[in-house]
């Protein structure tokens, strides 16, 4: 951006509308780097308390995760919220609902073989006697 201001001849609020942004948040972010600090960061407060993972991941596997929702989600994160953030709790819980759900499906779908050229139908369909 400061090659471009120099080379045109423009100021920055030009070269800024031109790039697609606001003047405001190049501003902002302008300020940030001059301090030393990262352009971007994550929203909210940062999270001061230490994060045991391993009970963690063991106590969103034992939710009961339902087809879009896990029950007593919410009370896992009053227990971690000085911990993890709610969006990334969320997130290791949707993951884990969803391979709980595909392993459902999975299940659900298997076929029983008795013996050899023989199964049982699972859905309660009428059998067919073959001559």
């Amino acid at each position: 951006m400061e090659k471009d201001k120099a080379n045109f001849a423009l100021g920055y609020r030009d070269l800024v509308a031109d790039a697609g942004f606001s003047y405001a948040s190049f501003m902002r972010l302008r300020q940030r780097i001059g301090a030393g600090q990262p352009p971007l960061g994550r929203p909210g407060p940062k999270k001061i308390a230490p994060l045991n993972l391993g009970d963690l991941t063991c106590q969103t596997k034992s939710l009961d995760h339902r087809n879009r929702r896990s029950r007593r989600a919410g009370s896992l994160h009053a227990s971690y919220k000085n911990g993890i953030s709610r969006r990334e709790l969320d997130a290791m819980i949707a993951s884990v609902r969803r391979e709980e759900n595909r392993k459902r499906v999975a299940d659900k779908c298997r076929v029983i073989w008795h013996r050899a050229d023989l199964v049982w139908a699972l859905d309660g369909c009428e059998y067919a006697v073959l001559p």
